[in-house]
């Protein structure tokens, strides 16, 4: 029975140099020379699940990475419609002011003695007899 895993190739890469020293692979060797085919399953078994620790852990370390990048993108989001949520209020409170201040000055034109009325630009061109006409029975 060949010791050697199947799927991966643990000698000289034909570059000259020697691998870096595995321990499981060096631990396999000592079966091999001690003849002893139980230990050597079992470390191939152990081997083979540390590399599905690690494939393990690489994704997740990518999910994580993905995670992160969500929670970055939900804060960006959320600060914005917080800062949109901001500038219609701000501009709200503008209306607002405006329109006290268009109330305030009408009120002094009535206490001056002016009567108001408000027409349209589609008063003037498109209605242009029944504005006078509304405008006559004011004054009269």
């Amino acid at each position: 029975m060949d010791y050697e895993d199947d799927d991966e190739d643990d000698g000289d890469q034909g570059n000259g140099y020697a691998p870096a020293a595995d321990p499981v692979l060096i631990a396999l060797q000592l079966c091999q020379l001690a003849n002893n085919k139980t230990i050597a399953t079992a470390i191939k078994k152990l081997r083979r699940l540390d590399r599905q620790f690690a494939e393990a852990q690489a994704k997740l370390a990518d999910v994580e990475r993905q995670a992160a990048e969500l929670v970055a993108k939900a804060e960006r989001d959320v600060a914005a419609i917080r800062d949109e949520a901001q500038r219609r209020l701000d501009a709200a409170e503008t209306a607002e002011q405006e329109f006290a201040a268009r109330e305030h000055r009408i009120a002094a034109l009535e206490v001056a003695g002016w009567r108001l009325t408000h027409v349209t630009w589609d008063d003037v061109c498109d209605r242009p007899a029944e504005t006078i006409e509304r405008i006559r029975k004011l004054v009269s």
